[in-house]
């Protein structure tokens, strides 16, 4: 629990400090040696609501969770707002885990419910690009499959891509068609590091041939349930989103990052229902940043700076990941934009 990238605090039943992450020394600006020992009620002060939060799950026995709580501690220079989650630690010893989550992030995944009804308009849109796109689709595949006959060992790899692309592209097509409508899926489990590196090859083998790829896996992560096919959709997307971003650097590099976070939660939305979202995907790049006025419509539908982009890769990602019950966040400045995508883990 405590390598987790999210403040960490353990407290016993008087709300003194037994334990803390080093996550939770920067994000308040105090240090563990001082801050051991110490109460809530000396840190944060008197009345401070997480002091009554301790007290309910320490009288019930049972998580519970408290959002847009602020966080100034006496002596700081700063204060903050975070959504707050307490749990008893075990049955019988009287210790209680809090976790504060950054409003920066969670304020982010309230807007997903409504970027996904922006993503459902795109449902005609999606239906015409379906039907113009499949007939040349069509004829690629056919001249793929012709350039094999005559191919040597070398070359063959490359025909094989681009018949195995052109299939994947129309099942897309034909899941686009359905874009906006919430029908049941068929998924089916597979391994995340097989995906990004079928990724890595189609980025290497087209529009990302200059960039330095780093790979930075969880050998211990579960298999995902959901769609391949889509899943590398995202994700080639977001690659392709980092390179194109990148392209008046000198040194381009994605770095690609797998993690099992065992206590990352969400609030369902438009709930109270927390959802455990342990697998985490980053896609992490070292260009200039994302523009400041952009960030709140990211993952909006036609929201684009790019002259020839038509801004829906982002939206298409956004409802992608809320079908396989995750949620996606972005955080970005100069010199590094890390696209985090948490999801669920399915029986």
């Amino acid at each position: 629990m405590f390598a987790l990238p999210l403040p960490v605090m353990v407290v016993d039943a008087d709300g003194h400090m037994l334990a803390l992450n080093d996550a939770t020394q920067e994000y308040l600006q105090i240090s563990a040696t001082r801050s051991i020992g110490q109460s809530l009620r000396q840190l944060l002060g008197e009345e401070h609501m997480l002091i009554e939060l301790v007290h309910g799950v320490h009288a019930s026995g049972t998580p519970t969770q408290e959002r847009h709580v602020l966080i100034a501690p006496h002596g700081g220079n700063r204060s903050h707002h975070a959504d707050v989650f307490l749990f008893p630690m075990t049955a019988h010893d009287n210790t209680y885990g809090i976790i504060l989550q950054p409003r920066g992030f969670s304020a982010h995944i309230d807007q997903q419910a409504a970027v996904q009804k922006s993503a459902a308009h795109l449902s005609g849109i999606a239906s015409i690009l379906a039907h113009e796109i499949k007939n040349p689709l069509a004829g690629i595949r056919g001249a793929a499959q012709l350039l094999a006959l005559g191919a040597g060992a070398d070359e063959k790899p490359l025909t094989q891509l681009i018949t195995d692309e052109t299939d994947r592209i129309s099942r897309l097509l034909s899941n686009m068609e359905e874009f906006g409508v919430n029908s049941p899926q068929t998924y089916a489990r597979f391994n995340i590091h097989q995906v990004l590196e079928r990724v890595k090859q189609l980025a290497l083998a087209g529009f990302a041939n200059t960039v330095e790829f780093i790979e930075d896996y969880d050998p211990s992560l579960p298999d995902v349930l959901g769609s391949k096919d889509q899943m590398i959709q995202l994700l080639l997307n977001l690659v392709k989103n980092a390179t194109e971003a990148m392209a008046h650097m000198e040194h381009l590099r994605i770095h690609m990052r797998t993690a099992f976070n065992p206590g990352l939660w969400v609030l369902e939305q438009g709930t109270h229902n927390r959802i455990h979202v342990p697998l985490e995907i980053c896609i992490e790049d070292n260009g200039p940043g994302i523009a400041a006025e952009m960030k709140p419509f990211l993952f909006e539908p036609f929201m684009t700076n790019k002259p020839s982009g038509r801004g829906l890769g982002l939206a298409l990602a956004a409802k992608i990941v809320s079908d396989h019950g995750g949620v996606i966040d972005v955080d970005s400045k100069p010199g590094c934009t890390i696209f985090r995508i948490l999801l669920p883990m399915k029986k």
